[in-house]
């Protein structure tokens, strides 16, 4: 039996992909395979929901959303109103994913990113970080979690591998979205990650501006896609074929080469958002 890692980044309404992406995670593996999960922003909300048995919830929430009514997505579902209210709900019983399951936010007061245990959390604990890892910086004043300004970690951190780099797993499942071919820093963990990025890049801006009637074409996409790309990797049980696999489907992905994703980037991406939100708590204030 597979141990297995998952990394699920933030990309907006294209978490409809990650919907179908861990349906065929379900479909193909048994769950007691799914150790563990690091996920950002709309790819938490994906896990956690998944990880607790409620994978409906969030299409159904995603389905309810009315774009005359409610606005663009990047606005609705991060901000106080009746989608975060939703959402929230969603998490109002002390439900523990089957999974570890680690998310990034953004500790804007301390200047860092923190992945938190939602697996030990308790359903309260679980509402307020769920409404700090959905909140746009720059759109969003965060959420206040025990004195600390609480943001979405998507912005600092948007591919969270750092929790499972010290975690005894087989493989990695990583899905994210920005069509380039990441390095990891670590190249004994680089090695066996499996990186799904060959998604649609929509000249609609889909990830920016919601429309509910397209959940279901993302979502179908999402799991053929990954489960073709399972079939191929995982057609044996030898782990050295395995790992040949994973290599050869990464390297034949029509994408750019990118530099090994370090804590130099996440850091350089924390004094950079840092100096942004800062200014922009300054205006708000002054607006007050």
């Amino acid at each position: 039996m597979a141990k297995i890692g998952i990394i699920l980044s933030g990309a907006a309404s294209k978490g409809a992909y990650e919907y179908g992406f861990l349906k065929a995670v379900n479909d193909f593996f048994q769950k007691d395979e799914i150790k563990c999960v690091s996920s950002a922003s709309i790819g938490m909300l994906a896990a956690q929901t998944y990880g607790i048995g409620k994978p409906y919830e969030f299409e159904r929430i995603w389905k309810m959303i009315d774009p005359k009514k409610h606005g663009r997505l990047f606005l609705t579902y991060g901000g106080p109103g009746p989608i975060r209210d939703e959402i929230c709900e969603v998490f109002a019983k002390d439900n523990k994913p089957f999974f570890e399951h680690f998310v990034a936010v953004w500790n804007f007061t301390k200047s860092k990113v923190e992945y938190i245990p939602f697996h030990n959390l308790n359903a309260e604990q679980t509402q307020q970080y769920v409404k700090g890892a959905i909140a746009i910086p720059l759109l969003s004043s965060g959420e206040i979690i025990n004195g600390d300004r609480i943001l979405d970690g998507a912005f600092v951190d948007n591919i969270p591998a750092y929790p499972l780099m010290e975690k005894d797993l087989d493989y990695i499942l990583c899905v994210y979205f920005d069509n380039h071919k990441y390095f990891f820093e670590n190249e004994a963990f680089d090695s066996k990650v499996l990186k799904f990025y060959d998604f649609p890049n929509d000249k609609r801006l889909e990830m920016m501006v919601f429309t509910p009637d397209t959940f279901d074409e993302m979502a179908k996409y999402g799991y053929d896609y990954t489960l073709k790309v399972l079939n191929e990797v995982f057609k044996t049980d030898d782990k050295t074929e395995i790992l040949a696999a994973i290599k050869r489907n990464n390297d034949l992905q029509q994408a750019e080469y990118k530099p090994r994703l370090t804590v130099d980037v996440v850091l350089n991406k924390i004094n950079v958002m840092t100096r942004k939100y800062a200014k922009r708590m300054s205006n708000w204030e002054k607006k007050d």
